[in-house]
């Protein structure tokens, strides 16, 4: 990863996906993982408590993941 931002969470009843979502404005294949994975302790919480910051990779570190080649076994 190429480096992070900090969000600070301002709704009650937030879930992590739900956060994410709002952040990146799309579905990123493994960014819940990595959020975990920066936020240790984070995985503790169904709903994200209101004023807790959570570290997230910024966007475009996903961006080169995220390009997937289509790999054909039989023709």
């Amino acid at each position: 990863m190429s480096g992070y931002e900090v969000i600070k969470v301002r709704v009650t009843g937030l879930k992590l996906s739900g956060l994410l979502w709002s952040h990146y404005r799309r579905r990123i294949v493994g960014a819940v993982e990595e959020v975990l994975h920066l936020n240790a302790g984070l995985s503790a919480f169904v709903e994200l408590p209101l004023g807790i910051e959570i570290k997230v990779p910024v966007a475009s570190s996903f961006e080169a993941a995220e390009q997937v080649t289509a790999v054909r076994i039989f023709d």
